[in-house]
């Protein structure tokens, strides 16, 4: 006989969701396009049915989705001809999925965050950068990079990126 101790309610009538949600988690992807959808990027971010997201589904040293849509909320400071100019940039998500990784991985991938703070409740360790506009966080053998750009601020940037890095944990 094996017995395994847990932190498991005693009554019957709790419900036990942590071991409902790894009976409904999926194998990882090769894409994390198959991870998250342009559906729960419109719900999480809160961008405006009127604003269509384009999802590109790309391989580049790693599996990539983009999404991205113009709504107008993200600028971009530049001198033209001597003159401080605004320009729009579209909004912007992407996640990179790195799958054989390790906190040696980690280590290498967030050592260019120059302003890196450590993230606690996401994955095993989490690092977010606002240089960047990136959250980095490990699962076992996986790592996720998760960029958004989706308004001026920094602190709603970081607020969303960690809104979809739980949404995919709960899936992988």
């Amino acid at each position: 006989m094996v017995f395994a101790c847990s932190a498991e309610s005693k009554n019957p009538k709790e419900d036990n969701s942590s071991a409902k949600n790894e009976s409904q988690k999926m194998e990882v992807p090769d894409s994390p396009c198959e991870i998250v959808s342009s559906e729960d990027i419109r719900a999480i971010i809160g961008v405006e049915s009127s604003f269509e997201i384009a999802m590109k589904d790309k391989d580049y040293t790693y599996p990539t989705c983009t999404f991205e849509w113009e709504d107008k909320k993200v600028t971009k400071s530049m001198e033209i001809g001597g003159k401080p100019m605004e320009i729009e940039m579209p909004s912007e998500v992407m996640i990179v999925l790195v799958k054989d990784a390790n906190e040696e991985k980690f280590n290498r991938s967030t050592q260019v965050y120059k302003d890196g703070v450590e993230v606690n409740g996401v994955g095993e360790i989490a690092m977010w950068g606002n240089g960047m506009a990136q959250l980095t966080f490990l699962k076992g053998s996986v790592m996720i990079h998760v960029h958004v750009k989706v308004d001026n601020d920094d602190a709603i940037n970081k607020e969303k990126a960690i809104d979809i890095a739980k949404l995919i944990l709960e899936k992988i």
